[in-house]
């Protein structure tokens, strides 16, 4: 395995806001590699864990975005986005009663409908944004 770059959390958090340019075009392979520099270098903060999930469910990979998700909550539980991600992380996977904790945690921590805009969150199809949309309705039954 190849050492270890030295921490350095200004250049950790360059290559966080690279990452953020390169999700929002799409280009998620690279928008990993660049929030996993940002991490290696020391930049920690929960919302590159989340943006890194996003780039992981836009690949394609939801069991590792889930992953992510978790630990973006991990060090921030009341971050709503991360739950909102995690939901439809969960609910992409068919974890229905997964998804349904999460977003009753999410809306638990706010009680905004808005919020839950799964396509431009985690760029998904619009066929998950109506499953997530459902599910919310139905958690509020």
């Amino acid at each position: 395995m190849p050492p270890s770059p030295p921490k350095d959390v200004t250049r950790g958090e360059a290559e966080f806001l690279r990452a953020n340019d390169l999700c929002d075009v799409r280009r998620y392979e690279d928008a990993l590699a660049a929030y996993d520099r940002a991490v290696a270098l020391g930049f920690q903060d929960h919302v590159v864990w989340n943006n890194r999930g996003v780039a992981l469910d836009g690949l394609g990979r939801g069991e590792e975005a889930v992953a992510s998700y978790e630990e973006c909550l991990s060090r921030e539980a009341d971050y709503e986005i991360g739950w909102y991600n995690l939901g439809n992380a969960r609910a992409h996977l068919g974890d229905y009663a997964g998804a349904l904790a999460a977003y009753d945690r999410a809306l638990a921590l706010r009680q905004v409908l808005e919020q839950l805009e799964p396509v431009a969150v985690t760029g998904r199809l619009a066929d998950t944004r109506d499953l997530a949309v459902q599910l919310l309705f139905q958690a509020l039954s």
